[in-house]
């Protein structure tokens, strides 16, 4: 079901110690962050028995030389990226930051990433916006970096594997990674070796188990508990409206990536975490604004609790007459919470 929307004036209201929270959180991350490390933030919510745990990492190196890993070169490579095709990363891209909520009574973990974030926006392969210049060319990818990603869910510790990093194992179909030079195709084999059924053996011939005095493959984890459907529905509202205006315990703000395009569009992914009394609130909003055309807003919503946890997801998009008014210039400044006011403005398509 998708999530009701507090309006800004409801933000608000609350915004005073949020936002004094958050820009804590930031001012004690800078200096590590200015000095090339790392910072971790971590939080113990007594009432659910969850925990909470934000790590920040300076941003991805905008370099395609780089060898490093931490690179924008290493994680195009990664996704199948070709600059043949004018295809590129968001311009601020923090690999090294996630938000993990983690539940020692049961070892479940959910956590979110830019990189896994980046796979679901490559894999969904969304429709591209056109821009607003009638005569411009109908991009051949996707620019805004629409993702549905909802975070994953593992049984594991806290940054056991968070935040994903480029390994060689994003595999997947996709239109645009073959905009350069067609479809890709299996090569001939090097070699001229054939086995008894003609063809290349997998194993050698002469020791038809070469695997039997190997050290036996450590047991893999248990599989996370299945989502399943809930008539209840995830009222944000409500429940912050109940809190009044009692100070968070704790909450944080995470990005993930900032793609500002402007005069053109500006796409962000951020993820926000709340602990307020008895309630912890997680969620993770994909925002996209192409000016003068369209604006979207992806929305996952958690709420947890001690023994379950409950998610809502919705996807809002709208023409930009929905989202500024009809008549509204192209250029339009919405100020800083116009992801709360596209969320507020713009109806559910999914």
């Amino acid at each position: 079901r998708p999530p009701s929307v507090p309006s800004p004036r409801l933000f608000r209201g609350l915004a005073g110690a949020l936002l004094r929270d958050m820009d804590e959180q930031r001012r004690l991350a800078a200096p590590a962050l200015a000095a090339g490390k790392t910072h971790t933030a971590s939080f113990a919510h007594r009432p659910t028995g969850w925990r909470v745990r934000c790590h920040r990492a300076p941003m991805l190196k905008n370099s395609e030389l780089s060898a490093s890993a931490y690179s924008q070169g290493a994680w195009r490579r990664e996704l199948g990226l070709t600059l043949y095709a004018g295809q590129h990363l968001p311009g601020q891209l923090y690999g090294g930051n996630s938000l993990e909520l983690y539940h020692p009574a049961s070892g479940v973990r959910i956590s979110f990433c830019a990189l896994e974030a980046l796979r679901s926006w490559a894999g969904l392969d969304c429709a591209p916006v056109p821009h607003l210049s009638p005569s411009a060319p109908l991009p051949a990818w996707d620019y805004t970096f629409t993702t549905a990603y909802p975070g994953a869910v593992a049984v594991a510790p806290p940054g056991a594997g968070v935040p994903s990093q480029p390994d060689g194992t994003t595999f997947y179909a996709r239109a645009a990674v073959d905009l350069a030079d067609g479809p890709a195709r299996l090569r001939r084999p090097l070699c001229k070796c054939r086995g008894a059924s003609g063809r290349p053996p997998l194993v050698p011939v002469s020791d038809p188990h070469p695997l039997a005095d190997c050290e036996p493959a450590p047991p893999s984890p248990p599989p996370p508990p299945r989502w399943r459907r809930a008539a209840e529905e995830l009222d944000l509202a409500s429940l912050l409206r109940g809190r009044g205006d009692a100070p968070p315990e704790f909450c944080d703000s995470v990005d993930l990536w900032e793609d500002n395009l402007d005069p053109q569009s500006r796409s962000t992914l951020r993820v926000r975490v709340v602990c307020t009394g008895s309630l912890l609130l997680a969620s993770l909003r994909c925002f996209v604004r192409v000016n003068g055309v369209a604006a979207r807003v992806v929305d996952t919503r958690y709420l947890l609790r001690p023994d379950s946890v409950l998610r809502a997801r919705s996807w809002r998009e709208g023409r930009w007459a929905e989202l500024a008014g009809e008549g509204a210039p192209s250029h339009v400044d919405l100020g800083p919470d116009e992801d709360s006011l596209a969320a507020a403005r713009l109806p559910v398509v999914r």
